[in-house]
């Protein structure tokens, strides 16, 4: 019985011999996969970490030209509010310069009608009239010079008055 009980043991170390074989091919197997698996994440780590570093390289350039166009937009600011300051000093100027020409046609009008007063005889003895036609002395009615002076002169200054108003 013995020798029987010997050949049973035998039989269940064989068998346990051939189960713990095929557990250890199962797990050399499994261990081969899991390190092929990583293996394919390290690899797809590895790309991963370059497609970053590339994403990196964009953003710092997107950066840079970011700045390079906040300081262009600083430039061009600058000059639009440099072009709006000259434009106001323009237009400033313009208004200076028509309210000096209305100045200037005002005191030629009033310089105008000052002269106006004043006859000229022309070569033939007649008398200018102030309005382009010289009068001849025998058309002219005879008054003291104060009063034809006085009347001209208000006369002229209605008509200088009258053009001004237009």
């Amino acid at each position: 019985m013995v020798a029987s009980e010997v050949r049973a043991l035998a039989q269940r170390s064989a068998t346990a011999a051939r189960e713990i074989k095929v557990l250890i091919g199962q797990s050399v197997e499994r261990v081969a996969a899991g390190a092929q698996r990583v293996d394919e994440t390290g690899r797809a780590m590895d790309e991963l970490v370059e497609q970053v570093r590339q994403v990196a390289a964009m953003l710092a350039g997107v950066g840079q030209r970011a700045g390079e166009q906040h300081t262009g937009i600083g430039r061009v600011e600058a000059a639009v509010a440099a072009l709006d300051a000259m434009t106001h000093e323009n237009a400033s100027l313009v208004a200076s310069n028509a309210a000096a020409a209305r100045d200037l046609a005002q005191q030629a009008q009033a310089l105008a009608a000052h002269v106006a007063v004043f006859r000229l005889a022309t070569e033939e003895g007649a008398a200018d009239d102030g309005m382009g036609a010289p009068a001849a002395a025998a058309d002219r009615p005879h008054r003291p010079r104060a009063q034809a002076y006085d009347d001209r002169t208000a006369r002229r200054h209605r008509a200088a008055e009258a053009a001004r108003a237009a």
